[in-house]
């Protein structure tokens, strides 16, 4: 693989046995690269140790990335300077899929905020997905900046009591929050309407809302704000709960 320098789509996805080398950082024309794995023994590192042999740094200087691209792994990184060497303000990456452990191990629930702070990606971002982030909060630096964001999945959280505030994201078409199990209510933050007049619009682009799995024991605000338009582009909306 070293020598395929003008080698510009590379697929891994399906082929999670597959390990890839260290020279891939050679690879700097690739311009798909839909899947890497940073798990620890696991898919595209040695079996036998509890070493990765992708390291996020490859991804520097791959300067023209573009689509889409899903991270595993996440919370197996050593260092959150290794999160940062990946460089992901690629402009022309525009889909980004970020997955950390299913394990809940409470050593890692405060290296994974930082770890997420460090992959910053560009502002052009259109669909992010977080899942298996263990995190205790959603203070996320880049995340205000993501005025271009349609799409915003976030899967399984144990640890975060609020959801994030969703006011810096006025182009999201469609919203998927599932198994946040440390969500117990939900205030007038998420739909951001603290600081806003009775002429303003809370999620005006908004088409699809989608909760899976959530216990929510109860919901904050309301009255005083009656007046303000809230997700007037909404056309599907989805409750589905397995819990018991």
């Amino acid at each position: 693989m070293r020598k395929l320098i003008n080698l510009k789509h590379l697929y891994t996805y399906l082929s999670g046995s597959v390990k890839l080398p260290e020279e891939i950082e050679r690879l700097t024309s690739l311009e798909r690269l839909d899947y890497v794995s940073v798990r620890r023994g696991h898919g595209y590192g040695d079996t036998d140790n509890n070493e990765t042999t992708f390291k996020l740094g490859s991804l520097r200087e791959m300067n023209q990335l573009r689509g889409s691209l899903c991270i595993n792994g996440l919370s197996d990184i050593n260092t959150v300077s290794e999160a940062k060497e990946a460089q992901l303000v690629k402009e022309l990456l525009v889909e980004l899929n970020l997955s950390f452990s299913v394990d809940k191990n409470y050593e890692k629930i405060w290296r994974d905020g930082q770890i997420l702070n460090a992959l910053q990606p560009h502002p052009n971002l259109e669909e992010l997905t977080i899942l298996h982030y263990h995190g205790t909060n959603w203070h996320v630096e880049w995340m205000l900046s993501l005025h271009n964001l349609r799409w915003l999945a976030l899967e399984t959280n144990f640890f975060c009591e609020f959801l994030p505030p969703l006011r810096n994201f006025p182009s999201l078409e469609i919203l998927e929050i599932s198994w946040m199990l440390g969500v117990k209510k939900v205030g007038v933050e998420f739909l951001d309407v603290q600081e806003q007049t009775s002429s303003s619009s809370s999620f005006p682009k908004l088409k699809q809302l989608c909760f899976k799995d959530v216990q929510w024991e109860e919901r904050e605000g309301g009255a005083e704000h009656s007046e303000i338009t809230i997700m007037q582009s909404l056309s599907s909306l989805t409750l589905w709960n397995n819990l018991s």
